[in-house]
């Protein structure tokens, strides 16, 4: 695998979920999953892109709009680079739980993505909360089910779970890209309809060409 003239190197990480029970079985998560879905569509999928006026006309684009593969764009290689092997103790708060919402303690307890923000008045680990009593560092913990302020609150009866199991899988993912202008696109695209339209006319087979024209 080497890479002909310049082109830039574009770096992705992530991370997903599809790690449960049933995947471990069929050994289709972690990293099997990431290769049959991101690196297959890096791979084989096609992004439809609008063609402007002038250059629709000048080639002939019917609609003004055409669908190009990845490698048509200048994608190519995507490879993981980096793994782990899946967190299956890793949880998720249920922000349907008591401890997420209004009234469980405090004006508004320890809330999934409000609570006290950075920058906003609550200072990392000083202590001083924002309006609710809990911290950044210091009050309650995301997913701690802890209150607010208010220390005589009781605890709200529910069925709801404090957290989601999540086994989760970290990665990263490069691929090169060499950038390929959409007139020289459009050019390669005319000029393979122009070699496919002469081949019919001579009886020759066109197999594989349509992945550079449709």
């Amino acid at each position: 695998m080497k890479l002909e003239g310049a082109g830039w190197v574009v770096q992705i990480r992530g991370h997903h979920y599809f790690n449960d029970e049933q995947a471990q079985k069929l050994g289709i998560g972690a990293g099997t999953f990431v290769r049959d879905t991101f690196l297959k569509n890096l791979e084989e999928g096609r992004v439809r892109l609008p063609i402007p006026t002038e250059l629709a006309t000048e080639f002939g684009v019917p609609g003004g709009v055409i669908s190009f593969q990845m490698k048509q764009i200048g994608v190519k290689y995507p490879v993981i680079t980096g793994e782990t092997r899946p967190d299956y103790n890793n949880v998720i708060p249920n922000p349907d739980h008591p401890s997420f919402s209004s009234g469980a303690g405090g004006s508004s307890g320890s809330s999934l993505g409000s609570g006290s923000s950075l920058g906003s008045g609550s200072s990392l680990g000083s202590g001083s909360s924002l309006g609710s009593g809990s911290s950044l560092g210091s009050g309650s913990s995301l997913g701690s089910g802890s209150s607010g302020s208010s220390g005589n609150a009781t605890e709200t009866a529910t069925d709801e779970p404090l957290n989601f199991a999540a086994p989760r899988y970290d990665f990263t993912i490069q691929f090169a890209w060499q950038p390929v202008g959409l007139h020289e696109r459009l050019r390669i695209r005319a000029e393979a309809i122009k070699k496919r339209e002469q081949d019919a006319a001579s009886g020759v087979s066109t197999t594989g060409s349509d992945e550079v024209i449709e």
